[in-house]
């Protein structure tokens, strides 16, 4: 009996020891390096990026026009879902009446439908309200099938070479924008580039358009999708905004030079996210009474004091 019990506890003991071991393994690994950074006073300048982006919820705006079917019967197809035409291709074939529905012009072929094709036009979409926006039900319906009665939505031609997103944002976000900037519009199976086309303020809100030129697959398949908009995307010497301080009304950061003394830096800050910044890299060039001034400013590896 006593050895059974010397045995329970030497696997309770072994047991402690190996849940121990692991605490202090993840400790080692994923704490300490926290902790021991929290406590460094320095930060090694490195090259890097900072992007300036956002979450909407957009709106897919196209040129399209739906063609309906004429009569009831069933139907054979010709062209493939997404597929770029030319003017005289045949779309498809009512076997009824042997009706063919013919493209009266070029574009990519689509069976997705919501029946806002008519209210998301991009000669009318800057007349478009948020408030009335909202509102609508949307509902992409696929108009493929083997029968179709008369009256009901076949097929719609797109022009896929150009096509929109719109939004609206705050004023807090406006000053990320300007009017034919480049930027990058993150959606679900890719991202695209295309440029800011034109921004509009109503009441308290702005109305953001953005054209696109490039195709993107499942385009005929959207209408509203929650995507970042990424507004900036520069490249340069990041700092974090912790080391940046002021000596005097200059702005600038602690330097350590080669004697290990920290010397005072001005710098010149591009952008910033909040929480790093892009600044200038070796110099740049100052207004003064006097013309332009050559002002030194840090390197890329400087070694710079954090504010503690």
């Amino acid at each position: 009996m006593k050895n059974k019990v010397k045995n329970i506890n030497k696997k309770n003991i072994f047991a402690y020891i190996f849940i121990a071991a692991i605490i202090g393994l993840f400790i080692i690994i994923y704490i300490l390096p926290n902790v021991s950074d929290a406590f460094k006073q320095t930060v090694v300048i490195e090259y890097g990026g900072i992007q300036v982006k956002e979450q909407v919820t957009c709106f897919i705006v196209r040129d399209e026009t739906v063609y309906f079917s004429e009569s009831q019967g069933e139907i054979e197809y010709f062209v493939n879902e997404g597929e770029q035409i030319r003017k005289g291709t045949k779309v498809l074939e009512s076997i009824a009446n042997r009706k063919a529905y013919i493209a009266d012009k070029r574009g990519m072929v689509s069976y997705y439908v919501d029946g806002l094709e008519g209210y998301f036009k991009p000669d009318t979409m800057i007349s478009l309200k948020y408030e009335d926006t909202k509102k609508l039900n949307l509902n992409m319906v696929n108009t493929k099938s083997k029968k179709t009665e008369s009256g009901k939505p076949l097929y719609k031609i797109i022009n896929g070479n150009i096509w929109y997103a719109i939004y609206w944002i705050d004023k807090e976000s406006i000053i990320n924008y300007e009017k034919g900037n480049r930027v990058k519009l993150i959606l679900p199976k890719s991202s695209v580039q295309g440029i800011v086309s034109d921004i509009i303020q109503k009441e308290d809100a702005y109305f953001i358009i953005l054209k696109f030129d490039r195709y993107y697959e499942g385009l005929p398949e959207l209408r509203k999708v929650s995507a970042e908009v990424i507004t900036s995307d520069y490249r340069g010497l990041t700092i974090p905004n912790e080391c940046i301080t002021t000596s005097g009304d200059i702005t600038g950061v602690y330097v350590k030079d080669v004697s290990g003394e920290f010397v005072f830096k001005p710098i010149k800050v591009l952008t910033s996210d909040g929480i790093n910044s892009l600044v200038e890299c070796t110099y740049y060039y100052e207004n003064t009474p006097e013309g332009q001034k050559k002002i030194e400013t840090v390197d890329i590896y400087d070694e710079v004091l954090r504010k503690i």
